[in-house]
């Protein structure tokens, strides 16, 4: 995809924090339109992508196949082209970091409210930290 064809999205508007992020690529994912975000957590005292923030995109791509550009810890920018598709069956994740569980699976839960089609196919998602959730028919264990 061109890159002017994806929707530019200016991550320091209003609370300048993650949600931006967070919401963006899960309703990227729903609606299958391809964004790029700048100025990632602008207004927060260390900009741009933190550890969880790169986690939940890496696995939102990995679990969707969709393209996530290159990005790392401190990244103001991403660019991501869905694929709203739920391709992969069971993922793992392993969080190093205190993140908020409830944070990181927001875009999964908004990207599986289009899961149709796909009812026969039981999906499990595996995060390395306490507890087994049901979200949105997706299996999460947090061990």
């Amino acid at each position: 995809m061109n890159p002017e064809d994806m929707i530019k999205i200016d991550g320091s508007l209003g609370e300048g924090g993650g949600s931006i992020l967070r919401l963006s690529v899960g309703f990227s994912i729903l609606y299958n339109i391809p964004i790029t975000i700048e100025n990632i957590r602008a207004n927060r005292p260390k900009p741009g992508l933190r550890m969880q923030h790169l986690l939940g995109l890496r696995l939102l791509a990995k679990l969707t196949n969709s393209n996530l550009s290159q990005c790392e810890v401190g990244s103001t920018k991403i660019s991501f082209s869905p694929n709203p598709t739920i391709e992969n069956r069971s993922l793992t994740l392993d969080i190093p970091t205190a993140a908020s569980i409830g944070l990181l699976l927001q875009p999964i839960q908004i990207a599986c409210l289009g899961l149709k089609n796909q009812k026969d196919q039981k999906k499990s998602i595996w995060l390395l930290m306490g507890e087994l959730l049901l979200v949105n028919g997706l299996q999460v264990l947090i061990i």
